[in-house]
């Protein structure tokens, strides 16, 4: 056999011994997110409205609570919202019927958070709002009027890449106290407004008066105070915060 004829012979064995290497590539498997662990109960509402609570960040989950108000899920790391709506029965979502919206809150790390919400009693008030002269009431006389009857208001804080806000809402002085009194057949306070409550970020406050202080960017707690974030839960007669940038650093706190 001449040299011509071996190397036509062995050359087609040469390509068929660098084919199986391409055969027995995979693609690497999907990288799973990061996740962090999120639960709580939603009271203050009765017991005969069904609760959705809504997710929004990069990109949007919907958590249905169980008839005692409980939700729990786990979501990928990064910014998100959470809105508390009802759903029918039949597992409608209602997105109309908003009871509760928390800020923008930013987890970095794996955790577990506790976000229990006892709703706002705004959904009392109905007012309505007119101008000093009768006509139509500008945005910050509407805020105003609102924060006086639900008791419940929002703060920008400043921050360099999320919109954070302090959110405050219940205790004993705002004016829709008396009509939960009514709806709810008592005059004890203790039953529908004695608890006020806050969050920033993360953070989850109730105490029996709160205060927040936005010249100054200090959150005033005081009475029975118990917070809740990524270390946990911490109790308290009274603590105070200055928040800033998404951080809630301690200034004060009795013991």
């Amino acid at each position: 056999m001449s040299r011509v004829a071996r190397r036509s012979t062995l050359f087609p064995f040469a390509v068929l011994l660098l084919w199986p290497p391409l055969f027995g590539q995979s693609a690497p498997p999907a990288t799973q997110p990061t996740t962090f662990h999120i639960g709580g109960k939603i009271t203050g509402f009765g017991s005969d409205v069904l609760f959705a609570v809504i997710f929004e960040g990069a990109s949007s989950k919907t958590v249905m609570a169980n008839e005692a108000g409980v939700y729990e899920t786990s979501l990928p790391l990064g910014v998100w919202t959470m809105t508390v709506v009802a759903h029918g029965p039949d597992g409608k979502i209602f997105t109309n019927m908003v009871y509760y919206r928390r800020p923008p809150f930013r987890v970095t790390a794996p955790t577990s958070l506790v976000f229990d919400i006892s709703l706002p009693q705004g959904m009392f008030c109905t007012v309505m709002v007119l101008g000093p002269n009768g006509g139509p009431a500008t945005q910050e006389e509407q805020d105003h009027v609102k924060a006086w009857c639900s008791g419940e208001r929002f703060f920008s804080v400043p921050s360099d890449s999320v919109p954070f806000e302090v959110h405050v809402w219940g205790g004993s002085k705002f004016a829709a106290c008396q009509l939960v009194q009514l709806a709810l057949g008592t005059s004890d306070d203790g039953v529908a407004c004695k608890r006020a409550f806050a969050t920033y970020n993360t953070l989850s406050v109730q105490a029996d008066d709160i205060t927040y202080h936005p010249g100054e960017s200090i959150l005033e707690a005081h009475g029975n105070v118990v917070t809740q974030d990524e270390s946990g839960e911490r109790k308290a007669p009274s603590m105070s915060f200055y928040v800033h940038d998404g951080q809630a650093i301690v200034m004060q706190q009795d013991r």
